[in-house]
């Protein structure tokens, strides 16, 4: 990094510290776009946490522009860097299958195929509570089934692995899956557990039964339902970022930093996987049963972009395993949309430090004056009394007013904060609320712009040793699945 100028050290004046006494009790920072929230409040808390060398997994919402503040600045200090941003030439390798241990392993399955099936609808999509708790089912039964592919297959003699997305999605594809699963269930070669095929009993148990238009109707809708969920990512621009040999750390510790970045232009496509990917890593690395050398600071801004399942047990849970969530949102009814009034009440509860910018939303700025409360005021009125001895009477009242009101969070400018702080209390009361016009240093900024300026270059340097599949190979690699799992699993011959 260059030398600052002598110019432009005198311009490096010193701005006042905002401590932030129990960071480790999670925030969550609340402000439109363009309020100021991710310059003034997340970009320097993930800053500070690298500084202080603990362990780092950033949700990367705005095209790695997250990443262009901190990889650089995290490297500096001596961490080691890693990707998952399907779409782009950088990004490693997490195989979400690996998550599930054998083709038994249901507990595991059923969480995985929680998080998809969530992540493949939007906010607020209420679907067909019957055909979603189905599809989830059978896209459970599909993951132990394509474990059972890959052990299957290497027991005889097969070296390369075969369980990942990509063999699901070859599987779910496959005409008339319900006959074809019945019937290699009851091929005797195979062998296959009834622990790995009691997911998928709701389908089969539609398959030929009752009046056959209705069955075939509900078959068909559970099957779509799956499909939809695969569909939306099995595409030549992410395949390779989930169906190869895992080259991500499961174990983030140390000076290590996971960046999960997602490509605006196609999130709705990648959402399910992104978070996938994000509820498996977390979970795996804050397991009460083991002990962490640092905390696990998450960094989350968009929050209500991705569904998290387990996030309100995380924060509520999980502080003594070494979670600290930094959670972003625009505004709260944002959060109600994605996760349920319940759900959000909990998140928001269990973020100890909250901070709001201006929410540009009436609703969340008339919560955050009610959250505040009221505080006694002294009125003082006085009155003339006319005539030829004429009084003037002065009083004195209490009265109860708004700490904030509604407009005032409304008109705050950019940079301007209510910050109320977990473990800064005075006579009267814990968690004080305090105004803050937040001022980055300037001599932070300087390095943050040098390093920025230098993030093309890095970029180039690190997709040349991040090797993606050719066009020609994810060609050759999906035709080979499918000739061999339709082998596998061959359409029953006519009774």
């Amino acid at each position: 990094m260059p030398e600052p100028s002598e110019k432009q050290k005198k311009e490096f004046k010193q701005v006042q510290t905002i401590w932030m006494p129990e960071a480790q009790t999670s925030t969550i920072v609340m402000g439109k776009a363009g309020s100021g929230k991710t310059y003034t409040w997340i970009e320097p808390f993930l800053r500070s946490a690298i500084d202080q060398g603990f362990s780092a997994l950033v949700y990367d919402f705005k095209d790695l522009e997250q990443a262009k503040v901190i990889a650089l600045y995290a490297i500096r200090r001596g961490y080691k860097v890693h990707y998952f941003a399907p779409g782009y030439e950088i990004t490693g390798c997490f195989n979400p299958l690996d998550s599930i241990e054998h083709s038994s392993d249901g507990v595991n399955a059923q969480q995985l195929a929680k998080v998809l099936v969530k992540n493949s609808k939007g906010p607020g999509d209420s679907g067909d509570p019957f055909f979603e708790g189905a599809g989830e089912s059978l896209v459970e039964g599909l993951f132990l089934m394509t474990k059972w592919i890959n052990e299957y297959l290497q027991a005889n003699g097969e070296t390369e692995r075969w369980d990942d997305l990509l063999t699901t999605a070859c599987l779910v594809g496959l005409p008339n899956l319900a006959a074809r699963l019945q019937y290699a269930i009851a091929n005797p070669k195979y062998k296959l557990s009834r622990w790995t095929v009691q997911p998928l009993i709701q389908l089969l148990s539609t398959h030929g039964s009752g009046a056959e238009a209705e069955a075939n109707k509900t078959e068909t809708s559970i099957v779509a339902t799956a499909i939809g969920v695969f569909g939306q990512f099995i595409k030549r621009d992410f395949v390779g970022a989930f169906c190869r040999t895992s080259n991500i750390p499961i174990d983030i510790d140390g000076k290590t930093l996971v960046i999960v970045g997602m490509k605006q232009i196609s999130r709705d496509a990648i959402a399910p996987v992104i978070a996938t990917a994000m509820h498996l890593l977390i979970s795996r690395n804050i397991r009460p049963s083991q002990q962490r050398e640092s905390p696990l600071v998450v960094g989350l801004d968009e929050l209500p972009s991705v569904y998290l399942p387990n996030i309100a047990n995380w924060l509520a849970e999980a502080r003594s395993a070494g979670f600290t969530a930094l959670i972003g949102i625009q505004t709260y009814t944002q959060l109600v949309l994605r996760y349920g009034e319940e759900l959000a009440n909990i998140i928001f509860t269990n973020c100890s430090n909250k901070i709001t910018c201006d929410p540009g939303n009436v609703d969340s700025a008339r919560m955050m004056s009610e959250y505040l409360g009221e505080e006694e005021v002294t009125i003082t009125s006085t009155s003339r009394s006319s005539g030829k001895n004429g009084s003037t009477t002065t009083s004195k009242s209490q009265q109860a007013v708004a700490m904030m009101s509604t407009n005032e969070f409304l008109g705050m400018k950019r940079g301007e904060s209510i910050a109320i702080f977990a473990g800064s209390e005075n006579a009267k009361r814990a968690s004080v609320p305090q105004k803050l016009q937040v001022k980055i240093s300037a001599e932070d900024m300087y390095e943050v712009n040098c390093l920025k300026s230098k993030w093309d270059d890095y970029y180039a340097k690190v997709a040349k040793h991040s090797p993606q599949l050719s066009d020609d190979e994810l060609e050759r690699l999906f035709a080979h699945r499918v000739a061999v799992i339709e082998a596998m699993f061959p359409e029953p011959p006519p009774p």
